[in-house]
């Protein structure tokens, strides 16, 4: 989520995000933010559901939207 406003936003760590396995990133592309306007879905899967959203919160930690 974005945390202020801005125009042309960018992201960081994307690629760190990707390193974990049976993760992608989807960013939507979107020409501005606001505070927690969601600009992408992180999707994880793995043997539980727990351990998918685990993956999940590590990568969502990792991006940084500026």
């Amino acid at each position: 989520m974005a945390e202020n406003s801005k125009w042309a936003p960018r992201f960081q760590n994307v690629d760190k995000a990707l390193e974990i396995p049976n993760v992608q990133v989807r960013l939507f592309g979107k020409p501005s933010t606001y505070p927690k306007r969601r600009m992408g879905v992180i999707i994880s899967t793995a043997e539980t559901v727990g351990e998918a959203l685990e993956k999940v919160r590590k990568a969502s930690a990792l991006i940084v939207v500026n």
